[in-house]
């Protein structure tokens, strides 16, 4: 937990955006996972952070691909 905590801090200083964001942000990069939003600022900061993450809204086909799954 206090790993995230720190996560969370850095993120927040670096972005200074809303906090709910940053916290789902924070543990995606702690646990080294996809982010998957239907908030397009959430992706598009997380994407600028490095972090692998998809907006579902327009890039749902682009996730399901990177899971193997086919239409």
């Amino acid at each position: 937990m206090r790993a995230v905590i720190d996560t969370l801090k850095g993120v927040a200083f670096q972005t200074h955006h809303k906090a709910s964001d940053i916290y789902f942000i924070a543990t995606a990069i702690h646990l080294d996972a996809v982010l998957i939003t239907r908030d397009r600022k959430m992706a598009d900061l997380a994407k600028s952070l490095g972090l692998k993450a998809f907006y579902l809204a327009e890039e749902s086909d682009e996730f399901f691909k990177s899971l193997g799954v086919s239409s």
